[in-house]
Formats: structure tokens, C-alpha cells, sequence
């Protein structure tokens, strides 16, 4: 059956601070078909923070109240429709608060949650005390209003940037025996204090791989001969053999109890990855006087392998933000590259800090739920796991 009320709110990213806007559609002609009747309908924008700290044992949980800010849209009897409509419009409008966290939820299996959550509630109550009402949640995504950082990261855009670096050097063999080779990677991302969301961001990665110690030929000619063997370890040949990762880190507290979950979001280049794979290079590493084995033909060394894939991220979560010291989160950016053998997988992280980028709202994708949190089911509705657009 098609209901009498329909609930209309544009899929729109809020930031703080912004109008939200809709209406609620109420057919006069499914309530003289159906025989229903409303005495009075009501609208409730309501946020709030909950924090949950738990094990096998226990479980705390604190629930903070952000705002609730309601209106009455009509009562019996005090509008109709048009004469050329069944439909009567009742149109709403809610300013947002200036300092509110953003729309999160983040859990992990017995140890906490932490969920920012916003919806609008609204109740229509029906005609006789004993009868339920009519009530529908629609959840809403905000984002903090960010009016800084345009000015922040200019050189995004211009590439006038310099480069901030974080590295790792790891030694691997390809198996439980044998000399060790060095591998040693380093990420690359513009050194500006904030990345606004679904800015590309451009990054570099350089690699560069040792070999453990080698033994080629010399032929009569005094050319080296060519490896004959297949070097350990190599970079990848190509970007989509190493992965990307925003790894976020939440705090929650709760009393004296304290949890951080870990969550990851894979983050992959949104654009053509560009490789830079120069030869590889040989470098002698003589035996010392008297100890070496080699013939007058042969000579040891190392091959020394060099890589470089540079391209755009963009990230697509909620921003970086803390609720006093209740509620907090932040952001690293993992770079995991694999090599062959157990073990040998190198990885990296940089801590970056994600600003909303917008000042107004903007238009998104329809917000496809999740499943249900039992933990949220006392003030939460099970559309209420928000996620921010794609």
C-alpha cells in the first residue's frame, strides 16, 4: 500500500552550519480511501555521539547528546490542498549547529564503538491515543564546515609543493636459508598541513631493491655476461601489485575505560599510475684480500634495482575530528608492497590529517544503509549507518 505521507529530503552532504531542507508530502486522497487520520505531524533533526567501551565481561556505554531541534508542520484541520491537488505540501527548514563532528560509525567486534549519527524523525500521530503513530528516520550526513583549507592547499593545484617523505628499509630472502637482500621503499605525499576530500592528491613512491651477494662471469672480451638467473627480490612491474590503505585509528573513552578501534579503507589512485623502471645496475663488492674463490673470470657483487610510481589519491571518509576527549579519530595512509617468500611484505604509513573541503552542502548518491547495530537500537534507526558519497 502506498502511504499517505511521503518524506522528500534532496540526497545531500550537509556541513555544519548549512540548512537542511525538505517537506512532507501528505495525500489527502489515500486518507479517504484508507479511512486513516492524523491529528498533527512533526519534524525532529536530532544528533548525537555515542560512545561504547566492552569486552567479554562488560560493556560501558555514554550517549551524548549533540542537538534536537523540532518542528510542528501541521495540524487537523488547519491546511488542505490546493483545489487542483490531493497533495498537501509541508515544507521544513533547520539550521545546523557551527561545531559538530562529523557523520561516523566505527566498530570493532567485542571491543567499542563510536558512532556520530543524524537523522530526522518525523511523527505523524494518528486519531485516538491507542492507535500508533506514523514515524519514518531519515538519516543525514554532515561533514564540519571547512572554510580554511582552499587557502591551505593552493599548491595542490598549482604543484608548487614540497614533498613529505616517510621510509622503510626491510632485509628478505626468498627462503628460510641464504643471505639476506635489502629492500627500501619510500612514500611521498605534498607536505601541506591538511588534504581536503575527493581532492586528488598526488603521491610518489620510490623503491629501490639490493640483492644479496652475486657471482657473474666475465667473458674473454672483458664483457660481463648477462644474470643468468632471475634477481631477488625485484620491484613490481606493476602498481596494481602493491596496495593502498587509510588505516583510521578511534579513540573512545568512556569513565576511565579507553578502546581505539582500527579500521581500514582501501584507497586506490584515481588516476593512471605512471611507472619509471630504469636497468638495473651492477655494483662490485670485492672479497676481501686473500678470501676470495673466485676464478680470474668471475667477480661478486650486488644488482641494485631502482623503481619509481607516482599518481592521484582521493579520500572519501569521514574527516579527521575529535569530541572533546571522549571521541576522536585520525588518519595514516598505508602503503603495503609484497615480495615473494614468507614474511618479506614491506609496509609503510604517513599520518595525514582529511578536512571536509566544502563550506555548502552538496548534492550525493542515495544512501544505501547498512545492516543493523543492536548497540544503537535505543536512539538510533536501522538506516542509520551512514557512509559519505562515493
Amino acid at each position: 500500500m502506498t502511504s499517505s505521507i511521503q518524506v522528500v529530503i534532496p540526497p545531500t552532504t550537509y556541513c555544519s552550519g548549512s540548512y537542511v531542507e525538505g517537506e512532507v508530502r501528505l495525500n489527502f486522497r489515500h486518507l479517504r480511501e484508507y479511512g486513516d487520520r492524523f491529528e498533527k505531524i512533526w519534524v525532529t533533526l536530532r544528533g548525537r555521539a555515542i560512545c561504547v567501551c566492552a569486552d567479554n565481561d562488560s560493556e560501558d556505554c555514554e550517549t551524548i547528546p549533540l542537538f534536537d531541534l523540532s518542528r510542528m508542520l501541521w495540524t487537523y484541520g488547519s491546511e488542505y490542498p490546493p483545489r487542483d491537488s490531493d497533495i498537501l505540501r509541508l515544507f521544513f527548514r533547520f539550521q545546523l549547529p557551527d561545531d559538530i563532528p562529523p557523520s561516523l560509525l566505527d566498530r570493532a567486534g567485542p571491543g567499542g564503538t563510536a558512532g556520530v549519527m543524524y537523522s530526522l524523525t518525523t511523527v505523524a500521530v494518528r486519531a485516538g491515543g491507542s492507535t500508533r503513530p506514523w514515524t519514518k528516520h531519515t538519516p543525514i550526513v554532515i561533514v564540519p564546515r571547512d572554510n580554511v583549507s582552499p587557502l591551505l592547499t593552493q599548491s595542490l593545484v598549482t604543484g608548487a609543493f614540497a614533498w613529505r617523505t616517510v621510509h622503510k628499509s626491510k632485509q628478505v630472502r626468498r627462503a628460510l636459508w641464504g643471505d639476506y637482500a635489502t629492500v627500501r621503499i619510500e612514500l611521498s605525499v605534498p607536505d601541506v598541513p591538511v588534504f581536503p576530500l575527493f581532492t586528488p592528491v598526488p603521491f610518489k613512491v620510490d623503491v629501490k631493491t639490493t640483492t644479496a651477494k652475486l657471482t657473474r662471469r666475465i667473458k674473454t672480451d672483458g664483457r660481463a655476461d648477462s644474470e643468468a638467473t632471475q634477481i631477488f627480490p625485484t620491484p613490481p612491474a606493476d602498481a596494481s601489485e602493491f596496495v593502498f590503505q587509510l588505516v583510521r585509528r578511534t579513540k573512545v573513552r568512556v569513565d576511565k575505560r579507553e578502546e581505539t578501534i582500527r579500521s581500514v579503507t582501501s584507497c586506490a589512485p584515481c588516476k593512471h599510475v605512471d611507472v619509471d623502471v630504469p636497468s638495473k645496475e651492477w655494483l662490485p663488492t670485492p672479497d676481501a684480500l686473500g678470501w676470495s674463490h673466485l676464478s680470474s673470470n668471475q667477480e661478486r657483487g650486488v644488482c641494485v634495482q631502482s623503481a619509481r610510481y607516482s599518481s592521484k589519491l582521493a579520500f572519501n571518509v569521514p574527516p579527521t575530528f575529535s569530541v572533546g576527549d571522549r571521541l576522536g579519530w585520525e588518519y595514516h595512509l598505508k602503503l603495503k608492497m609484497p615480495f615473494p617468500g614468507s614474511g618479506n611484505d614491506v609496509e609503510v604509513e604517513i599520518p595525514v590529517t582529511i578536512v571536509s573541503g566544502i563550506n555548502k552542502p552538496v548534492p550525493r548518491k542515495e544512501h544505501q544503509p547498512h545492516s543493523h547495530n543492536p548497540r544503537l537500537s535505543g536512539w538510533v534507526p536501522s538506516t542509520s549507518e551512514l557512509s559519505l558519497p562515493s
